[in-house]
């Protein structure tokens, strides 16, 4: 198979602040590298406070320690902007201008499973519990984080196929 990478103009949603203006918590920890993993098996606490990069998604629900707002700041599983295009049906171009690193928790109505943390569907099916705020994800966003999406056009990586062929047998 030859494929190529192309870059064209669609469908995306641009996160930006709110006009009320940003609502997490800035925080200052050391971005999470599964390249270069901690050579001791147990943290200590200060050290475990100190690492970013743990994210929890759920139905109805993302929690993210340290998490960046844009993919060029570390990997994308660590960015908001990373995360939202696995619960949203479009990429997310993050234009908020924020380059630290904030905890995020987010909470909105699902009635869908969003998926685990690698993007695979989740399992369970079950529905939002009744502490979960009744609404989208869109008014979670402002209400919860200060920021919002909006649908837009913008630069949008994708995979083209040149030519592919069946595999011999062996």
């Amino acid at each position: 198979m030859r494929f190529h990478h192309e870059v064209k103009e669609d469908s995306v949603y641009a996160l930006s602040i709110a006009k009320s203006g940003v609502r997490m918590h800035e925080v200052n920890c050391v971005p999470f590298d599964p390249n270069n993993l901690p050579k001791q098996v147990a943290l200590s606490e200060q050290e475990r406070h100190s690492q970013c990069g743990g994210i929890h998604r759920n139905l109805g629900e993302l929690e993210g320690q340290g998490m960046s707002m844009a993919d060029s700041a570390g990997p994308a599983f660590q960015s908001l902007a990373g995360q939202l295009p696995l619960i949203l049906d479009r990429p997310v171009i993050d234009r908020t201008g924020l380059t630290g690193r904030f905890d995020v928790h987010l909470r909105w109505a699902s009635d869908q499973p969003t998926g685990d943390s690698l993007g695979q569907p989740a399992t369970g099916g079950a529905k939002p519990s009744p502490d979960m705020s009744g609404h989208s994800i869109f008014t979670a966003l402002q209400e919860q984080l200060g920021l919002k999406l909006e649908a837009s056009k913008g630069p949008v990586e994708k995979f083209v196929i040149d030519h592919a062929e069946r595999p011999d047998e062996n």
